[in-house]
């Protein structure tokens, strides 16, 4: 629809000579002023993020979970893990996802206890969320998953057809599309509509990575 639309603001201009992509972003521009298509919502929520530990003292409750490995003289070394997941919509976080989800399967706390930090971008940081997810709910309700099988059942889900039927419409410009995709996420798996507060590391929860969350 993009295309088409495009080839007949072209062929409009070639027609009666008059550049009608410069007017077609002028008022794109001046709608711009009007509306604001980019509202980042948000809830009312607790005071959980004056809470959230610092990095220091993060690194310093590391350091004692992981005192008795360090101060062993037979422990030549500790692994420690970093991910970083690209971005690629869904199709990234299914990959993502299910990578994690089988290496987590495969080693369990050996690989989740030193890990150190979860990255990612885009699509990338859907999976990331969605593993995190489960591992939050595994430490905090002593629940077991299988972890591959659990990514795979949630990624499998149509995120397509209600997000791209808010956008095939007249009113394309004034839809949004994130708004539509969180919908349908929620919707998948109701455990995924929690809100970022929930993710935040405090004194009172278990040592879990580190989630970085970008856009």
């Amino acid at each position: 629809m993009l295309i088409v639309g495009a080839n007949f603001i072209s062929w409009l201009s070639i027609k009666y000579n008059i550049n009608f992509h410069f007017l077609f972003f002028l008022l794109l521009f001046l709608v711009g002023l009007v509306v604001d298509q980019y509202q980042i919502k948000t809830i009312d929520g607790p005071a959980q993020y004056s809470r959230r530990i610092s990095m220091e003292e993060y690194f310093e409750r590391w350091y004692s979970k992981n005192h008795d490995l360090l101060a062993s003289p037979s422990q030549v070394k500790i692994p420690v893990f970093i991910t970083l997941a690209d971005g690629g919509a869904s199709r990234s976080g299914y990959c993502v996802a299910l990578a994690l989800g089988e290496i987590q399967d495969q080693m369990g706390s050996e690989f989740s206890d030193r890990l150190l930090i979860v990255s990612g971008a885009s699509g990338g940081t859907l999976g990331n969320v969605v593993y995190y997810n489960m591992l939050q709910q595994e430490v905090h309700y002593d629940s077991a998953f299988h972890y591959r099988e659990r990514s795979k059942a949630f990624l499998s889900k149509d995120f397509f057809t209600y997000t791209i039927s808010r956008m095939l419409n007249p009113f394309y410009f004034l839809n949004d599309r994130a708004n539509a995709l969180e919908k349908v996420l929620d919707y998948a798996e109701p455990d995924m509509a929690r809100p970022f507060y929930d993710y935040i590391l405090t004194e009172d929860d278990p040592l879990l990575p580190i989630l970085y969350i970008n856009t």
